[in-house]
């Protein structure tokens, strides 16, 4: 989705990430900034530890080196305290330090290039309803924080979910490819599959 933004007028690109490992995917991100006409691109990633609370497969000496390798001119470390927090924490970690460095435009992958669905996803998860409904949730014994924001999410926005997406777009199976540690999502993936009576496979890393 990179391809329909134009960074010229941009001095400093900043990209929030873990790198663990850092791959060609990383590397093409990195690139594809410059390209686009970014001057400069800054990186805030973890450190010692990630967002698990976990050990990085790599040293961070190690994946500092790839980033400047594969186009990074900067790279700051973002504090293990944010980087073990949840995800909007991180984020919002990650883009004050970039912003305190000067950064004035941010590059991150997501599932979609539509913008205004990402911004519509950003208006509801800052909304007090959505805060309100995930409370409810976590207060009645949510199996996990994933499950929980999810139900709210769905309760706050009918017919968002999974099931929803595979049967606006005509899916007719699905390949789950999700981190190994992302068990929420697979288990949605499931249940969706079982639902919609379409096939569900699982790719594992």
């Amino acid at each position: 989705c990179m391809n329909d933004i134009n960074f010229t007028m941009y001095k400093l690109a900043g990209i929030i990430a873990e790198y663990d490992p850092f791959h060609n995917g990383h590397a093409w991100q990195l690139q594809q900034a410059k390209a686009l006409g970014a001057q400069r691109v800054a990186v805030a990633m973890s450190c010692g530890l990630t967002q698990r609370g976990a050990l990085p497969l790599l040293p961070e000496s190690v994946r500092v080196q790839a980033a400047l390798t594969c186009g990074a001119d900067l790279v700051f470390a973002l504090p293990a305290p944010y980087a073990c927090s949840g995800a909007e924490c991180f984020a919002r970690a990650g883009v004050q330090l970039l912003a305190a460095a000067g950064c004035d435009a941010l590059v991150f992958g997501a599932e979609t290039p539509d913008a205004a669905l990402l911004m519509e996803a950003a208006r509801v998860l800052s909304g007090a309803e959505y805060r309100t409904a995930l409370k409810a949730r976590l207060a009645a014994g949510a199996r996990s924080f994933a499950a929980a924001r999810q139900a709210a999410v769905e309760a706050v926005c009918p017919g968002t979910g999974l099931a929803a997406l595979l049967k606006t777009t005509g899916a007719r199976a699905v390949v789950d490819a999700s981190h190994p540690y992302a068990a929420a999502a697979s288990r949605n993936a499931q249940q969706a599959c079982a639902a919609l009576g379409l096939p569900y496979l699982r790719y594992e890393r």
